[in-house]
């Protein structure tokens, strides 16, 4: 049987339960000294106060408070009293996973007591069950640490269990901001797939540029997968390197570059002859000539025109009767034939100088024209039907579309008459006159005066 304890220890229990009275010193004296009856609520008969100034009771019920498995009302000789539990006896309400263990005070009260053997557990692998000093919690674990939820392999930071967190996790090495493996291509920042390198080679990307890792020549855009593994430079890259004077031509490597094209000696041409300028570069081929410089008029009226002819090359061309100068205007159905060669010999780098009847230039005409050029017209050289080269120009808007010209037709500033002006192709003058891109409005550039030169003027450059 439980040791009856002293009403005072009865009170402290009681005043912890809400909704309960509590031994207080009106209950204690009962009233006033002329007593009362325990039908009002008052002590016993003697006065309203038992013994020692404890309640009174007749039965426990009587007693203020209400019972509990921690304690239970008394009523010991008229005395109110509580017979309560040891401390430390667990009650048998409990909340598993709160991290608190409920039990008796020795008092008759149930107190909460920390158990941090109670864990909050909450069945998540990406976070842990823990309790600090009675505090439930429910951290995240590790980020990446091994996880099996929803299907998951990884835990987040935010104690999720996801596929990846980072790329590693994933076979295309790519893991997306939603935590999840993207597939392989060839734009996603990272070597994965068939990849030789980053986002190329191995079939399915495109080649790979010069450097970079390869296994077959087929991975490298230069086709070309050194012993190390790595693209190496050649003549197919579509850049220029090694030693090529323009791209994927000239130097020791590759082939000679065509007309046009950059150069630094004349083995790296085709024709092999390389402009001694700068501006210039690879000649045409040898055996033919150019137009340098044309005029329609000048100061000595409708007759005052020519056409000079220069040779880029590096072998004298020989203008035999196959050779021909022919020039159609703008409004003219057909071309005319304006020169026929009769054996004359250009040299390289020289011009020879073809003129009208009133020319008036200061370097003599090499050979006369059969007749005269219009003011807006197309010039040809021929050698038998093969048109070896061609210029058009107008002083305004024309319909040159069914004449044979090279690109653009070139148009001079106004057209103003009997002035001493002409087309030169470009650089010009000592430069020499070897820029031939077959656009006749980017080669040849107007100049004022003119400045014809003949075979007996200098070789240029």
């Amino acid at each position: 049987m439980r040791t009856s304890r002293p009403l005072l220890a009865l009170a402290g229990f009681l005043g912890l339960l809400a909704a309960c009275d509590v031994y207080d010193s009106s209950l204690l004296t009962g009233g006033s000294s002329a007593g009362g009856s325990p039908s009002n609520g008052g002590g016993p008969s003697n006065g309203g106060q038992g013994e020692g100034g404890m309640a009174s009771c007749t039965t426990p019920d009587q007693c203020p408070g209400v019972d509990s498995e921690c304690g239970t009302r008394t009523c010991d000789n008229g005395t109110c009293d509580v017979d309560a539990a040891a401390a430390g006896t667990p009650a048998e309400a409990q909340t598993a996973g709160d991290c608190i263990h409920n039990e008796c005070d020795g008092s008759g009260n149930i107190v909460g007591v920390a158990d941090d053997g109670d864990l909050p557990v909450d069945d998540n692998d990406c976070t842990g069950d823990l309790c600090t000093d009675g505090v439930p919690s429910n951290p995240p674990v590790g980020v990446g640490d091994p996880c099996n939820d929803n299907g998951g392999a990884h835990c987040n930071a935010d104690g999720n269990c996801v596929e990846c967190v980072t790329g590693a996790h994933c076979a295309s090495t790519v893991c997306t901001d939603r935590f999840t493996c993207a597939p392989a291509s060839c734009n996603d920042g990272a070597i994965n797939g068939n990849e030789t390198d980053l986002n190329c080679g191995g079939g399915d990307c495109p080649a790979c540029m010069i450097g970079q890792n390869c296994d077959f020549d087929s991975d490298c855009l230069s086709n070309s997968c050194g012993a190390l593994g790595e693209c190496e430079a050649s003549c197919v890259d579509g850049m220029m390197n090694q030693d090529e004077t323009d791209v994927d031509c000239g130097g020791l490597f590759c082939d000679a570059c065509g007309f046009g094209e950059g150069c630094q000696i004349g083995l790296d041409c085709e024709t092999g002859s390389c402009s001694a300028s700068d501006t210039c570069t690879c000649a045409p081929n040898n055996g033919v000539v150019i137009i340098s410089e044309v005029r329609s008029r000048g100061p000595g009226g409708a007759g005052d025109d020519f056409v000079e002819l220069y040779n880029p090359g590096s072998t004298p061309v020989t203008l035999s009767s196959s050779w021909t100068v022919v020039s159609r205007s703008e409004t003219a159905g057909t071309y005319d034939t304006r020169f026929v060669g009769s054996g004359q010999v250009v040299p390289p780098s020289e011009h020879f100088l073809i003129a009208g009847t009133a020319y008036t230039g200061a370097a003599a005409a090499d050979a006369p024209f059969v007749s005269g050029l219009a003011d807006e017209v197309s010039v040809l050289v021929k050698n038998g039907t093969t048109v070896v080269d061609a210029v058009c120009y107008q002083c305004g808007t024309n319909n040159f579309s069914d004449h044979t010209c090279e690109g653009a037709v070139f148009t001079l500033v106004g057209c103003a008459n009997n002035i001493n002006r002409s087309i030169e192709r470009k650089p010009g003058g000592a430069l020499g006159n070897c820029i031939d891109t077959q656009d006749s409005s980017m080669d040849f550039a107007e100049i004022t005066p003119s400045n014809p030169q003949n075979l007996a003027s200098p070789p240029t450059p």
